[in-house]
């Protein structure tokens, strides 16, 4: 399965910038995931954005955490 079809799949495609997602599926780049990490704990969208990240990572693409 592409990124893109993977991402379509999950649902995390549901508002975008980009404006043909399989774009993604040419070519694999670095992204940054930011959290805040002086909360007591992440809360159920921090979950969603690692999920998204680690989808991400499985296609070859390099998080910066």
């Amino acid at each position: 399965m592409k990124l893109s079809e993977e991402l379509s799949w999950r649902g995390f495609c549901a508002e975008t910038t980009i404006k043909d997602i399989k774009t993604l599926d040419e070519k694999t780049h670095n992204f940054y995931l930011g959290a805040d990490p002086s909360a007591d704990s992440l809360t159920i969208g921090n979950l969603a954005a690692l999920m998204m990240c680690a989808c991400f990572a499985r296609h070859g693409y390099k998080p910066y955490l």
